[in-house]
């Protein structure tokens, strides 16, 4: 749920990543437009990716997973973590 950093509607154990919204269209969107600003980041920045994963998309996902917002979903049980775009890039482009 956007600013609550609460799990909403699917939650399960296979979810890689929450993204604030109300729905999976947008979450799918939020999603994708982070994915594109962090590729920029990592590009301009330089970045090592290959130290986080055997490809690009994989080591974006760490990313995003290490610099998330940790949420704790009590009608689960289960952790996640949710998607901080500036967070992510900030990671990225501290790492120069």
């Amino acid at each position: 749920m956007p600013g609550k950093h609460a799990a909403h509607l699917d939650r399960f154990s296979n979810t890689d990543l929450l993204a604030a919204s109300t729905a999976t269209s947008s979450s799918n969107a939020y999603a994708a437009a982070c994915s594109m600003i962090l590729r920029e980041a990592v590009e301009k920045g330089g970045y090592r990716w290959e130290n986080d994963g055997e490809t690009l998309p994989d080591a974006m996902m760490a990313i995003f997973k290490k610099t998330g917002v940790p949420v704790h979903d009590p009608n689960t049980g289960l952790d996640f973590r949710e998607l901080d775009l500036l967070a992510a890039v900030d990671h990225v482009f501290a790492a120069r």
